[in-house]
């Protein structure tokens, strides 16, 4: 049965984890903000001002964005802590804490759950020959928290990503059908329970995870076999 001290956490994960949606609304008002200003016929003062009004809404709301990622991603740190270790310590969860710090988020598939990087083996030495890039993938990972985990907890699909895709002009890797393919289809993240090993070991996808710990994340939506 879950301590208090657990269930705290995983209100305060919950917390972090609402700020979800209103990431994703606030993204696409800021680059609408900027679409818009980009269209504004120019020599007209009035237009002009129009521009720079919709220049800095957007800069404001991108802003907003990052405050609000940040947070969440606080939310997610003091969570972890709060089970594993004490905040004035830093100690890293022990193997049997991690195990309690895995959650399954609303619209996730039966068989993926948000799963700790700090029970996760560390990165080998990778490279960069499968058509992807370091910063397609970092696109990826803002791309699945701020629009793709908020949309499945509102009981989108796959489809209704492919309509926002197309609506934005979005296409390929840097697209929110794609995202959701790489995170919840045939090359989503595997890690593998190896007897005598404390941590879980990934059996695919080890560069996103690489990508989440440059990014600082410290959950990583995973199937455990």
């Amino acid at each position: 049965m879950a301590s208090d001290l657990e269930r705290l956490a995983q209100a305060v994960r919950q917390l972090g984890d609402a700020s979800g949606p209103v990431r994703g609304q606030i993204a696409r008002a800021s680059l609408s903000a900027t679409r818009a200003s980009s269209g504004v016929p120019q020599g007209v003062p009035s237009a002009r001002q129009a521009a720079v009004a919709l220049q800095a809404a957007g800069k404001a709301l991108a802003e907003a964005s990052h405050l609000l990622d940040e947070f969440s991603k606080e939310a997610d740190a003091f969570a972890a802590r709060l089970v594993g270790g004490s905040p004035q310590t830093g100690a890293r969860p022990s193997p049997a804490h991690v195990s309690l710090d895995r959650y399954h988020p609303n619209g996730f598939p039966d068989d993926i759950d948000m799963v700790p990087l700090a029970g996760i083996a560390p990165d080998e030495q990778l490279d960069w020959v499968k058509g992807y890039s370091p910063e397609d993938l970092e696109w990826a990972w803002q791309a699945f928290r701020s629009v793709i985990q908020p949309g499945l907890a509102k009981g989108m699909t796959q489809d209704d990503f492919r309509d926002m895709d197309a609506r934005l002009g979005l296409m390929g890797t840097r697209s929110y059908a794609d995202t959701y393919s790489g995170f919840f289809g045939d090359s989503r993240i595997i890690l593998n329970r190896k007897p005598g090993m404390d941590a879980l070991d990934p059996g695919n996808g080890r560069h996103r995870i690489a990508i989440a710990r440059r990014l600082g994340l410290t959950h990583v939506p995973a199937k455990v076999v």
